[in-house]
């Protein structure tokens, strides 16, 4: 990073348990120390912290120290749409992750991709495949048999009912498999992602990413 004369370094290691914890933070500590010897700034991208009722479970990721040493802190925002919802989950995080890290190193990350949930499953879909079951159009008459002049009404065919969150602003529908699971498809809309991103600008943080594909 020095040779190439790069800003600096973004650290993002997944899943450390609470084991981990002290080995991480010493890490972290040592090259935030380096790097600004050479005039560089340092990353540390966390996942989101667990809610256990009225605590938050941060696992093998010591928010304060590393708040200290790093320059900036990026914590993903939950997956579940439901956090986004009535519950207000996402923004209880963020309320209490200013209280960890300094809003001026704290950063936001956003999914922009919509999200197909089976049971507990998560999977992060595209804005096209969210929209799949409304794009088989039919009509009544074959389009080489429609004269000029005609009228034909189109129709969706078997499209699933959708309805609102009017909280997250994501709009939702059921599928069900051939095999009877059913799975609830969200769909992030660019109304979705802006009331995500006014969540930046109410805790005054150092700004939010938007990654994923929409």
């Amino acid at each position: 990073a020095t040779q190439a004369k790069y800003t600096g370094i973004v650290v993002d290691y997944r899943g450390l348990t609470a084991d981990s914890r002290e080995s991480f933070t010493r890490f972290v500590s040592e090259l935030a120390a380096a790097l600004h010897k050479n005039q560089q700034q340092l990353v540390v991208n966390v996942p989101a912290p667990a809610q256990l009722g009225d605590e938050w479970d941060t696992a093998g990721y010591d928010w304060r120290t590393i708040g200290t040493v790093a320059d900036v802190v990026q914590v993903d925002a939950p997956s579940d749409p439901a956090a986004f919802t009535a519950s207000r989950r996402a923004e209880k995080m963020l309320g209490w992750a200013v209280g960890e890290v300094s809003r001026q190193k704290l950063q936001v990350a956003f999914s922009a991709s919509s999200i197909k949930q089976t049971g507990s499953t998560l999977q992060l879909i595209s804005y096209e495949e969210a929209l799949k079951p409304f794009k088989a159009i039919t009509s009544p008459v074959a389009a080489g048999d429609v004269s000029t002049g005609a009228q034909v009404t189109l129709a969706l065919g078997d499209t699933p009912g959708v309805e609102l969150d009017e909280a997250s602003r994501h709009y939702r529908y059921v599928l069900t498999a051939t095999d009877g699971t059913s799975s609830a498809v969200w769909i992030n809309t660019g109304a979705a992602l802006a009331q995500k991103l006014s969540l930046a600008s109410r805790f005054n943080l150092r700004g939010a990413t938007v990654k994923g594909f929409f």
